[in-house]
């Protein structure tokens, strides 16, 4: 699905992690880990491509729906929060507005001619329309965001009437909401509660989609991740298994290490 090739990231010729390769394939679940200021929250911005590598390429597949959920969130818009979570709602907004363009030049049109083709553009907007399924995205982003906490009488409230943590459920939500092929998720428990946890994780055991998670929170890792992905000493070493797993291997190969020192 994406593919990191050789990739380094170099302030200033003090490099944060340097010349790493990672193949990300479908249906994976990865935990990211790695001491604070290791590169964690970088390395999910590249593959979010919300920043470039010093070095290295990128390599994915055609059409690839990548999903970036941050630590840090700032809303300029001051719409609706279901309007807001919906996602798709924009270009439904914009194929709307081109309907209604194109109805009132039809009204004002006398000419069979133009008439036709008027109407040949109005009949595939609506095809666009119907490809969206309004109804079903409408359904599914409820289902969301009630499962994140959100009640019905939150839907029509203006999301800058929300704090910052119900701001993290509302782009949490939006994200859901596109069925992304890849997720990836800074720190995504940091502004739940434990109902809002557990409808997270049987919701990510039942997607299709592959997962990045960065989390501090070792039961919510363990539960949703089957690989490790850790960036230390300007590397990354990547393991099969969860992190409970993990953390029994890295103490083995460290004993094995001092051991070996020794000898």
């Amino acid at each position: 699905m994406i593919k990191l090739n050789n990739i380094s990231i170099d302030y200033g010729g003090d490099y944060l992690f340097r010349n790493i390769s990672i193949l990300i394939k479908k249906n994976d679940r990865i935990g990211l880990i790695g001491n604070n200021g290791s590169g964690k929250t970088t390395l999910l911005k590249i593959l979010a491509k919300s920043e470039d590598p010093s070095s290295g390429n990128i390599e994915q597949e055609n059409n690839l729906k990548i999903a970036y959920l941050p630590q840090d969130l700032s809303f300029k818009s001051d719409i609706m929060l279901k309007e807001y979570t919906m996602g798709s709602n924009a270009i439904l907004k914009s194929l709307d507005s081109k309907l209604e363009d194109l109805n009132q030049k039809l009204k004002n049109t006398s000419l069979e001619k133009d008439q036709y083709k008027l109407l040949e553009e109005i009949d595939s907007i609506h095809q666009e329309i119907d490809k969206i399924d309004r109804l079903r995205l409408e359904i599914l982003s409820e289902k969301i965001m009630k499962g994140l906490g959100f009640s019905n009488i939150d839907f029509n409230k203006s999301i800058n009437t929300f704090s910052g943590g119900w701001k993290m459920r509302a782009e949490l939500s939006r994200l859901l909401i596109q069925e992304p092929d890849i997720i990836l998720l800074d720190e995504p428990t940091n502004h739940l509660d434990l109902p809002a946890i557990i409808w997270l994780e049987k919701f990510l055991n039942s997607t299709n989609c592959s997962i990045v998670l960065v989390s501090h929170d070792i039961k919510f890792l363990n539960k949703n991740v089957d690989r490790i992905l850790d960036i230390s000493n300007k590397t990354i070493k990547d393991f099969k298994g969860n992190y409970s797993n993990y953390i029994i291997y890295r103490e083995k190969e460290i004993e094995k290490q001092i051991r070996e020192k020794k000898n």
